[in-house]
C-alpha cells in the first residue's frame, strides 16, 4: 500500500472512530443533557460527516429531520414533571442552552396554542430561577431625556423617556430600596414580567422592545415605545369623550384582553391608568406587573392579590361571600374589570366614585352593591352609552364569576352590535 492510500485509510478509520465515539457518547446521555448538548454534539457529527465525505444533500435532510426530532422530544418532556423539575434546576450553559431551545419552539408552534403556552411559561420559569437575559432580548444605547429624570411612577417602578436611536421610548425601571429585605425576589418579579412581557404580540398590547442593562448600574429596566398621548384617561381629557370614539376604543382594550386570554394569560390588573393610546390612537394594554397564567397552581396563587381595588371582583376581595375555594385571578375577574374600565370610560370617574377609601368598596360589596350603571343614564346625549354597552357592563359586572360572559362573547357582542348599526344607519 502507497503513502498516500495509507494515509487515507488512517484518516477515514481515526474519523469513522471520532464518529462512533459521537455516537456512543450521545447513547449515554439522559434526556435532558441530550437536549441541552444537542447543538454541541450535532456541529461535531456535521463536522466528521464532511471531512468523510459524505454528501451534502442528505446531510442537509437528516439535519432538517433532527430539529423537527428534537423539537417533538422537548415537546414530549414539558408534560414530564420530573423533566420539569430537573429543567428548572439548570444554571449557566446548560440553562442558556435550554432557554434558546425553548424560544426556537415558542416561534415555530405558533399554531399549537398548547405547546407554545407550556414552553413560554417553562422559559419564564426558569430565566427566573437562572437569572438568566438571553442576548436577542437586550438593547443598548439608550440616552435618557429630561435631563435622567424620572417623568412618572407608579407603587413599584419609575417611567423614565429616552431616545432608542432616532425613536423615543419609555423605559420602566423597578424601583429597589436599600431596606428591601429580598432584593432578588423583585429581580425575580421583573425578569416575570419582562420575559411574559417579551412574547406578548398583538396591535393591542403595547410592544416590548427588550431588557435594558445600561441605564442604571443597579437595576435592569424594561424599554417599550414611547406613548406620547398617555393613559386612555389623559387622552379623555385631553380631547374630550365625545372625540375619542369610546366604543371602538373599548372594543380594542376588549381584543386585545381576548387575545391575553386565548394565550393563558390573566392581566391581572386592568383599568384606565393601564391602557395607553398609541400614535394612530388606537388603545393598547400595558403594565404586566401583576399578570398571571390563566392555568396557574393553587401553590402559585397570591393569599391576598394585589391589584387595584377599586377594579377587583368581588371573589378577589371578599371570597368568603363568593361559595369560592380559594382566592384567584381568572379570566372572569378581567371581565369585571373591563366592566368597570367601560363604566370609567363613558363617566371619567373611578369604579365606586362615591366611596372615599378602599375600606368603602369593600364595604359596599359586602353588602351587595357594585358599580353603579346608573351613571350611563346621567351622560349628556352625546356620551350616552349604546344600549349594547349597558347590557355588557352588566353582565360584565356580576357578583358571580359564573354569570359574566366570557371576554370572547364581549368581542362578538361588540362586532355584531357594531354591524347592525352600520346596516341601519
Amino acid at each position: 500500500m502507497n503513502n498516500n492510500l495509507t494515509h487515507v485509510f488512517l484518516t477515514f478509520t481515526r474519523l469513522s472512530s471520532s464518529f462512533q465515539a459521537l455516537l456512543n457518547r450521545m447513547a449515554s446521555l439522559s434526556h435532558l443533557q441530550s437536549i441541552i448538548q444537542h447543538g454541541e454534539l450535532r456541529l461535531q457529527l456535521l463536522k466528521v460527516a464532511t471531512q468523510i465525505g459524505l454528501p451534502e444533500q442528505p446531510i442537509r435532510k437528516a439535519v432538517q429531520s433532527d430539529e423537527m426530532a428534537l423539537m417533538e422530544f422537548v415537546k414530549s418532556t414539558l408534560s414530564c414533571m420530573p423533566d420539569k423539575e430537573e429543567m428548572l434546576s439548570l444554571k449557566g450553559d446548560d440553562a442558556t442552552a435550554l432557554l434558546n431551545l425553548l424560544q426556537k419552539m415558542i416561534a415555530r408552534d405558533v399554531n399549537d396554542a398548547d405547546t407554545s403556552r407550556k414552553a413560554r411559561r417553562l422559559f419564564i420559569r426558569l430565566s427566573q430561577q437562572a437569572d438568566i437575559i438571553l442576548a436577542p432580548q437586550l438593547v443598548s444605547g439608550l440616552v435618557l431625556l429630561n435631563d435622567g429624570a424620572p417623568v412618572s411612577g407608579g407603587g413599584y417602578a419609575d417611567i423614565f423617556r429616552a431616545l432608542y436611536g432616532d425613536r423615543e421610548v419609555a423605559v420602566k425601571r423597578i424601583r429597589v430600596h436599600l431596606n428591601d429585605k429580598d432584593p432578588q425576589k423583585i429581580r425575580r418579579e421583573f425578569a416575570k414580567e419582562a420575559h411574559l412581557w417579551y412574547h406578548l404580540k398583538h396591535p393591542y398590547v403595547l410592544p416590548f422592545l427588550g431588557i435594558d442593562s445600561e441605564l442604571f448600574t443597579s437595576s435592569l429596566s424594561m424599554v417599550s415605545p414611547w406613548m406620547k398621548h398617555g393613559t386612555i384617561m389623559d387622552f379623555r381629557t385631553a380631547l374630550g369623550p365625545s372625540n375619542i370614539n369610546i366604543e371602538q376604543r373599548l372594543f380594542e382594550i376588549a381584543e386585545g384582553l381576548e387575545y391575553l386570554h386565548g394565550e393563558g394569560v390573566i392581566h391581572g390588573d386592568l383599568r384606565g391608568g393601564n391602557v395607553l393610546i398609541d400614535d394612530e390612537w388606537h388603545a393598547v394594554l400595558a403594565d404586566f406587573g401583576l399578570t398571571i397564567f390563566s392555568d396557574a397552581t393553587a401553590a402559585t396563587h397570591e393569599t391576598n392579590p394585589r391589584g387595584t381595588c377599586r377594579w377587583m371582583a368581588p371573589e378577589l376581595l371578599i371570597p368568603e361571600l363568593t361559595d369560592l375555594n380559594d382566592i384567584r385571578k381568572t379570566e372572569a375577574t378581567d371581565v369585571y374589570a373591563f366592566g368597570c374600565v367601560c363604566l370609567e370610560l363613558y363617566t371619567g370617574m373611578h369604579p365606586f366614585s362615591e366611596a372615599p377609601n378602599e375600606a368603602s368598596v369593600i364595604y359596599q360589596l359586602i353588602i351587595g352593591n357594585r358599580p353603579s350603571l346608573a351613571a350611563l343614564d346621567d351622560l349628556e346625549d352625546d356620551l350616552k352609552a349604546p344600549a349594547y354597552i349597558k347590557t355588557l357592563v352588566d353582565g360584565c359586572l356580576r357578583r358571580r364569576d359564573s354569570e359574566r360572559p366570557g371576554i370572547a362573547e364581549v368581542v362578538i357582542a361588540m362586532k355584531s352590535a357594531t354591524r347592525e348599526m352600520e346596516i341601519s344607519s
